[in-house]
C-alpha cells in the first residue's frame, strides 16, 4: 500500500490551505464555453462494490489472452511508458482510456471552478490532482487545456507518471469482454495490482482510473487507523 501512494501522490494538501480566488473568473468563462455547471465527479467504483481492498483483481473471471492481444496490450504499456519517461505527452495520451482523459479533464475543471467545501468532499487523491494544478498551472492557461491537452501538459512537465513508471511492467495478461487485467510488476516481481485495459476504436487504451480509485480507498483506510 505504501508503494501505491508513492506511485500516485506528488503533493498533499488539505482543502483549507488553497484559494480558490485566481480561479474565479475562469469558472465562468468555462461555464459559458462548455456548458459546466458544476462537476461532480461519478467514480466508476470498479473495485469498491461492496469489496474489501484484498480482492482487488478478483472481480471478474477472466479468461487466456490470444498472444496477438498481449502483444498488442504489451505494446501499450510500453508505449505509454516511453512517452511517459520521454515526456511526450501527446505519445502518452493516444495510449490512455477515454475514461482516464475525462477524469482527468474533470480535475481540470474542479481546479478552475470548485470552491473549498466541493473540493473537501472529494476523495483524497482527486483533491491532490486539483490542488496540483491550481499550484502549478496559471489560471489563464489551465482553463484553455482540453481534456487530452491538460495531461499532455503534465507528462511534458514531468508531474505524471514519471517517477512511478521507471521499474514497472505487465505480468500475466487474463482478458474479459473487451477488457483486459494486466498484472503489475516492480522490478520484475508481483505487485498484487492490476492495471486495466480496455478496446476502443479497435486499439488497446490503458486505463488509470481503476488505479486512482484503489488509491483513494487506500487513502481512506489509512485514515481509519
Amino acid at each position: 500500500m505504501k508503494y501505491l501512494m508513492n506511485l500516485t501522490l506528488n503533493l498533499i494538501a488539505t482543502p483549507e490551505v488553497v484559494s480558490r480566488g485566481r480561479f474565479s473568473w475562469g469558472c465562468s468563462l468555462l461555464q459559458k464555453s462548455s456548458g459546466f455547471q458544476g462537476y461532480r465527479y461519478k467514480t466508476l467504483n470498479l473495485f469498491a462494490q461492496g469489496m474489501g481492498l484484498g480482492l482487488i483483481g478478483l472481480l471478474v473471471a477472466v479468461s487466456p489472452v490470444l498472444a496477438d492481444e498481449t502483444a498488442e496490450i504489451q505494446a501499450t504499456f510500453a508505449d505509454y511508458k516511453s512517452a511517459i519517461l520521454a515526456g511526450r505527452g501527446d505519445e502518452a495520451v493516444d495510449q490512455l482510456s477515454q475514461n482516464t482523459i475525462e477524469y482527468y479533464g474533470a480535475m481540470q475543471k474542479l481546479a478552475v471552478c470548485a470552491d473549498a467545501a466541493t473540493v473537501k468532499a472529494e476523495p483524497m487523491l482527486n483533491r491532490v490532482q486539483v490542488f496540483s494544478l491550481r499550484f502549478r498551472v496559471e489560471p489563464q492557461t489551465l482553463l484553455k487545456f482540453s481534456d487530452r491537452e491538460v495531461i499532455a501538459y503534465g507528462v511534458e512537465q514531468g508531474w505524471i507518471g514519471r517517477d512511478g513508471v521507471t521499474d514497472i511492467e505487465v505480468g500475466q495478461i487474463a482478458l474479459e469482454k473487451g477488457e483486459a487485467f494486466a498484472e503489475m510488476t516492480r522490478s520484475n516481481q508481483p505487485t498484487g495490482i492490476r492495471f486495466r485495459f480496455v478496446e476502443e476504436s479497435g486499439n488497446w487504451k490503458l486505463d488509470l482510473v481503476p488505479i486512482i480509485e484503489f488509491s483513494n480507498l487506500a487513502f481512506q483506510e489509512l485514515a481509519k487507523q
